[in-house]
């Protein structure tokens, strides 16, 4: 009988007892350390990509206002949906009129980059259209609602020399605060039912001397939707740090008829990225501005 003998077994290799001891405390730290830096690189590029992605949202929101809008004035001789206020001084403001239709989807008037956005969704049930005046992420242009008596809203019959650079619709703050009721809930900042207006008290020296809604809600500006249906995006980090002035020379230069037309009336300044709140001559020679 052929008797078999026993290999002697040699020593073990390092990496078969480390792989049954585990990783140590350095490999551990330095596995971390890696995963931390990798999402320090990667975090950063994803809030950058989701800003885009919501700010495309944005404007199709804005363009999808915009044709709403563009139906409202066939079927309303050309005017723009005003601002009601009833006798118990409560306000329906302008967007409630384009609900059911033409627009349908309650969606389109919150900006995803909006703060408040879900104050819009909260209220779009409630049968009371003054609760919802200050809930929407854009506002139109009360320029055209209330210049040269009432008539500059008919835009289609009056309009201005320079549509695809009249502001029409815009992003609307503020972001930063809100109002809180007396359960303590937060009913969001005022937004002057949901209209921009050309100058509403900001003073850039004192914060809390008014309501601004002018915003950097897209990182370096705001979304904006011209009368000529295009959308843009404004750069408003000088707007917001500047004094409001009445008479800029760019802006002038640009045909803004605040600063040709009238004298003494200050408003904000997007003269730079070629938008204003009208252009050309006001009708009937009636340059009272009703606020």
């Amino acid at each position: 009988m052929v008797r078999h003998r026993k290999r002697k077994r040699g020593p073990k290799p390092r990496w078969a007892s480390a792989a049954r001891r585990g990783f140590t405390l350095l490999e551990m730290l330095l596995v971390i350390s890696i995963i931390a830096l990798l999402l320090a690189l990667l975090i950063p590029g994803m809030v950058h990509a989701m800003r885009q992605a919501n700010g495309t949202v944005c404007m199709h929101n804005l363009r999808e206002i915009g044709q709403a809008l563009h139906i409202y004035r066939l079927e309303n001789e050309g005017w723009l949906p005003n601002v009601d206020v009833d006798s118990r001084n409560k306000v329906s403001t302008w967007f409630v009129k384009l609900f059911p239709k033409p627009l349908t989807d309650y969606a389109t008037v919150t900006c995803p980059e909006d703060p408040f956005k879900g104050r819009f969704r909260a209220l779009r049930d409630q049968k009371d259209d003054a609760l919802k005046a200050n809930a929407s992420s854009y506002g139109l242009n009360n320029f055209l609602l209330r210049a040269g008596g009432g008539y500059l809203s008919n835009v289609d019959r009056f309009q201005p020399a320079l549509p695809m650079n009249t502001l029409l619709v815009a992003d609307i703050g503020p972001d930063h605060h809100g109002t809180t009721t007396e359960q303590g809930k937060d009913k969001g900042p005022p937004r002057n039912a949901s209209m921009l207006q050309w100058d509403d008290g900001y003073d850039p020296f004192y914060e809390e001397a008014g309501y601004p809604w002018v915003t950097k809600r897209h990182g370096v500006g705001i979304n904006i939707l011209t009368l000529g249906n295009s959308v843009v995006q404004a750069k408003t980090a000088d707007v917001m740090r500047n004094p409001i002035r009445s008479y800029y020379p760019r802006c002038a230069n640009g045909g803004c008829s605040l600063c040709t037309e009238l004298e003494d009336l200050p408003h904000y300044n997007f003269s730079e990225d070629q938008l204003y709140w009208y252009t050309g001559p006001l009708p009937f020679g009636d340059h009272e501005v009703r606020r």
